[in-house]
């Protein structure tokens, strides 16, 4: 089935907050060989603005990270 288009011309003021669907979806890119991830996501702010917003993350495993004698005895 295909979706109706919808005009910006025929919404209502309040049809504004229900536009999510026309946000990109969330993109999630990595981890790269430095254990990097970057996420992407799209939502509309307090003024009803489109606005992207990226995090970058690192991702580590335990069995990499520095650990104490004490902490790999338990």
């Amino acid at each position: 089935m295909v979706a109706a288009k919808i005009w910006w011309g025929e919404l209502d003021e309040d049809d504004w907050g229900e536009l999510n669907f026309l946000l990109l979806p969330r993109v999630v890119i990595g981890p790269n060989e430095n254990g990097f991830k970057k996420t992407i996501e799209y939502h509309f702010d307090g003024e009803d603005n489109k606005v992207k917003v990226t995090t970058t993350s690192r991702i580590r495993k335990l069995a990499l990270a520095r650990l104490s004698k004490v902490a790999v005895e338990r």
